[in-house]
């Protein structure tokens, strides 16, 4: 969360206006993402350097381009939510629903958890947006 400050606000020009740089770091890291799907390597949780490189990268890629995608702008608001509730979502799976994540082919699993899981948070921020507290002092 602070990390996303930093870079929306205080990152030198030098660092999000470099393209090619940013695109390096993302194929290197998905790279390294896709080398855990056949040798075992456990590279993407939430404090990994490999995970914060690629979003850190992505962000600040997507940012340099300066694209204005209506879709992004409707979405926006509900970004921090997402980030909030997500994980009710992911240890609902693992603990409650017994998920065995190596049962599944890694990247299918990757793919579909991250479309369930977003589209999940997104229908529970939504809705708690339209609670007036929520949406005052938390959201």
């Amino acid at each position: 969360y602070l990390l996303g400050y930093w870079l929306c606000w205080k990152a030198p020009q030098k660092i999000y206006g470099n393209k090619i740089l940013l695109t390096a770091i993302i194929i290197l890291c998905i790279g390294i993402i896709v080398t855990k799907c056949y040798y075992g390597f456990d590279v993407y949780g939430y404090a990994t350097p490999v995970v914060i490189c690629l979003a850190s990268a992505l962000f600040l890629l997507f940012r340099s381009l300066n694209v204005n995608w209506k879709l992004a702008n409707q979405l926006a608001p509900y970004c921090f939510g997402i980030y909030l509730v997500h994980p009710v979502f992911i240890n609902f799976a693992y603990k409650l629903l017994n998920v065995d994540e190596e049962v599944v082919v890694p990247i299918y699993n990757f793919i579909g958890f991250f479309l369930l899981f977003t589209l999940l948070s997104l229908a529970s921020t939504y809705i708690l947006m339209k609670i007036p507290f929520m949406k005052k002092h938390v959201l």
